[in-house]
């Protein structure tokens, strides 16, 4: 990973990498990466979470993006959502 990270989530794209999404590294993350199995290569997403957090919920919609949800920034449990829709 480009950033090491627990307390995170990974998610099966439509296209076969992986999005990676906030976390834990001594503290909370916004940030987002995407992991290819077919070059084994990390990459940055385009921009940040809204919300730096760890333990929530990710989801692939039919729709191709990514639904976020929940978890907390260390302080506060978070009742936001965003979503990430791959280029």
């Amino acid at each position: 990973m480009m950033v090491p990270r627990s307390f995170h989530t990974a998610t099966l794209l439509e296209n076969g990498k992986v999005l990676i999404t906030g976390g834990y590294n001594g503290s909370y993350l916004n940030s987002a990466e995407i992991y290819d199995p077919a070059t084994g290569r990390f990459s940055s997403t385009l921009g940040t979470m809204t919300r730096a957090r760890s333990y929530h919920t990710a989801t692939l919609l039919a729709d191709g993006r990514t639904l976020i949800v929940g978890g907390t920034d260390g302080a506060n449990t978070t009742d936001t959502a965003e979503m990430y829709d791959p280029p």
